[in-house]
């Protein structure tokens, strides 16, 4: 997964899916960043709570999405914002970091 954070490292958003190796992920990146112009932003609800949150598409891909929803609308066109002018200036970073998705797993085996 790749994720766009802002200088003082908070999460602005992140990729939508898993990719099989770093050199695919970071190809979807450049992608993003080459055509910033073309990212078409989308907000909605969840019916289940009602709280908002956003998603990128990208020729009919949902490319990225918010890292978590939010209680207003006007918080997550903000938060949205940040992330759309934050796309053509992102720098790629040189390190990696794991993520593992699913639920954490106690490392002595006790449940």
């Amino acid at each position: 997964m790749w994720m766009l954070v802002s200088p003082n490292n908070r999460r602005l958003g992140q990729s939508a899916r898993g990719w099989p190796n770093y050199d695919t992920c970071r190809d979807w990146v450049s992608r993003l960043r080459e055509r910033h112009d073309e990212l078409k932003p989308v907000t909605t609800t969840a019916e289940s709570n009602g709280h908002w949150a956003w998603r990128i598409e990208l020729d009919g891909v949902v490319a990225a999405v918010a890292t978590r929803t939010y209680l207003r609308m006007q918080e997550c066109d903000y938060n949205l914002r940040c992330f759309l002018e934050g796309v053509p200036l992102a720098e790629l970073s040189p390190t990696v970091r794991t993520v593992r998705i699913g639920r954490l797993q106690p490392l002595n085996g006790a449940r």
